[in-house]
């Protein structure tokens, strides 16, 4: 048995960045009303997997799992702060976070 802990820090708007490298030209902030609280930053989340395989014969294995154990929802922002897909898809980052949710799979793997 196998239990993963997968961890995403909360991240800024780039765009709110003090560096003028990143920061939005004509002062894209939050007070001016360019970008909503909703969009500036996302929380950190956590996602629990757990995986557990047994010889179900001499050469047959058989391995289940479940991804994002608890069906811990991904983080959404704004549709005007989200690239087009496959970036950003359904307001939220599916490269990144699971946006369908509790994922379980099943695995057999007989040797020849």
């Amino acid at each position: 048995m196998s239990l993963a802990w997968r961890y995403y820090t909360g991240v800024k708007l780039e765009s709110l960045s003090s560096n003028p490298n990143l920061a939005a030209p004509n002062g894209g902030t939050i007070a001016s009303g360019a970008i909503s609280n909703t969009d500036s930053s996302l929380p950190a989340v956590s996602y629990l997997d757990l995986t557990a395989a047994i010889k179900v014969a001499d050469k047959v294995q058989l391995r289940l799992g479940c991804n994002n154990l608890l069906d811990k929802d991904p983080p959404l922002v704004g549709a005007t702060n989200i690239a087009a897909p496959p970036t950003g898809n359904g307001n939220t980052f599916p490269g990144y976070y699971d946006s369908l949710g509790r994922f379980l799979f099943a695995e057999l793997t007989a040797q020849f």
